[in-house]
């Protein structure tokens, strides 16, 4: 029997102003999660994982309406994993449980991504969502996989037994590699739930890293069809291979122009429509960035992302500290803007410059 207890645990202070109303907001506060597994021989692997934050100080001076402010003496924590898993003679491979699925190759945004709750921010340093409960089917095939899932979140979903016939929903994957590129291809659907495909590549092309996913959600019932899409590259620069440029480009057909709701106003949508980064319809990040760049200890990264339909931006700088005998961090700078009440304006401000100091533990 063997045993596992880990953890990710990140700490930070940020402090954040806009021109305009010269609001000052400071927060700092620590997030992470925690991980135990156990692994029985012939029985398999049980693992848990909870994810939990707490402030250590919260601070606004304006003449608006001050953010809602966390507990200080009670750290919020949930559920975030909790599955059971085995093999059946080395050949098939079952999860049972509540689980996250890593889907798709992109590194901002994945169409391909049909099982999970919510939507992965890919900017997060550590993944707090919590898994869907879930049947997942493993089948290696040699130079392919096959995946099958049955998706059980919707069985009480209105908090009393449901007919599995009628709210268990089926999804299924199959990826393969040939002439140095991996191809997938993804469904998703059920009794009452919309149609959804996916497909989805990545491998190297003129000495780059490229990638991609395309997602067509079926009209079903009163709901439209729908049509999202992600292309994006990496590549490295320079003699020594220290420099790399990244970007990535977004389609989303149920993108909307939401300038002019507030950040009170915008949660009258739903969920799916205020989703950040999934608002608009078309979107572009490009990242710049250089390792030993003025030091060894040193690694530097300028970025930009962009709601090409209300015009709204996000510019960071970031540096990360590793110096002998110094606890390593990260120092970053974030300037939005584009107008107010816009997807990156809308919460911290048109004009607006964040600083934020932070540190990852992992253990």
């Amino acid at each position: 029997t063997e045993y596992l207890a880990a953890g990710s645990v990140l700490i930070q202070a940020s402090a954040s102003s806009a021109v305009e109303d010269g609001a000052l907001t400071a927060f700092s506060g620590a997030s992470g999660k925690l991980f135990a597994k156990v692994s029985v021989p012939d029985y398999g692997a049980f693992f848990v994982s909870y994810a939990a934050s707490h402030p250590f100080f919260q601070g606004y001076s304006g003449s608006g309406t001050p953010p809602a402010a966390a507990d200080p003496y009670e750290p919020d924590y949930a559920l975030s994993e909790l599955h059971w898993s085995f093999d059946i003679a080395k050949t098939l491979f079952v999860r049972l449980g509540n689980q996250l699925v890593s889907w798709g190759p992109s590194r901002v945004w994945s169409p391909v991504d049909f099982i999970n709750l919510e939507r992965a921010d890919s900017f997060a340093e550590i993944d707090t969502r919590a898994g869907k409960s879930v049947l997942r089917l493993h089948l290696p095939l040699g130079r392919a996989n096959a995946f099958a899932f049955a998706d059980f979140s919707g069985m009480t979903a209105d908090g009393s037994y449901g007919d599995p016939a009628e709210t268990v929903n089926l999804a299924g994957r199959i990826d393969t590699a040939a002439g140095g590129f991996e191809f997938g291809l993804t469904g998703y659907g059920g009794r009452h739930a919309m149609p959804r495909f996916g497909a989805d590549f990545s491998g190297r092309l003129f000495a780059s890293t490229v990638w991609g996913e395309v997602a067509l959600t079926s009209a079903h019932a009163m709901e439209d069809s729908a049509l999202e899409a992600s292309l994006g590259f990496s590549r490295a620069l320079g003699d020594l291979r220290n420099w790399t440029l990244s970007a990535e480009g977004f389609y989303n057909s149920d993108g909307k122009d939401l300038s002019g709701y507030t950040a009170s106003t915008i949660f009258t949508l739903a969920a799916a429509e205020r989703t950040p980064l999934y608002q608009g319809s078309w979107y572009a990040y490009v990242s710049l960035a250089a390792d030993d760049l003025f030091s060894p200890s040193l690694a530097t990264s300028l970025s930009a992302l962009a709601n090409l339909e209300d015009r709204s931006y996000s510019v960071k700088l970031s540096e990360d500290f590793s110096f002998p005998r110094a606890v390593p961090c990260t120092l970053a700078a974030a300037w939005t803007g584009g107008g107010e009440n816009r997807e990156f304006t809308r919460f911290a401000g048109n004009n607006a410059l964040a600083l934020t100091l932070s540190t990852k533990i992992e253990f």
